[in-house]
């Protein structure tokens, strides 16, 4: 796959997935499940990496605020993000964020 693992998902699932991090939406608890039983054309293995690209991003993660709606693979709501969710999402921002500010070691 190139550019982005997530690409192919964008293209089956355009109401769920979308290149454009402005577009992202929080997904559903079990979409990974939900993925799996049909064909995307994409193994197991793929699947995970592509899900694990799509919702590390900063564009999803901003979305991951307490209450906003999580979609399905039909693009309906199907839950909400919790505080636990939503945190969670913040404190992975604030890590990265962190650890592009670390100076680099100069060697000597």
């Amino acid at each position: 796959m190139s550019g982005p693992k997530f690409t192919k998902l964008c293209e089956l699932y355009p109401q769920v997935f979308a290149i454009e991090p402005a577009k992202r939406r929080p997904l559903a608890i079990g979409i990974r499940e939900a993925l799996l039983a049909v064909d995307t054309g994409m193994t197991p293995d793929e699947l995970k990496a592509a899900l694990a690209q799509y919702c590390g991003t900063y564009g999803y993660l901003r979305r991951m605020r307490e209450g906003h709606a999580r979609i399905g693979l039909d693009g309906q709501r199907v839950g909400f993000v919790t505080a636990d969710d939503a945190r969670w999402a913040a404190l992975n921002i604030a890590d990265r964020t962190a650890n592009q500010r670390m100076p680099t070691a100069v060697s000597p």
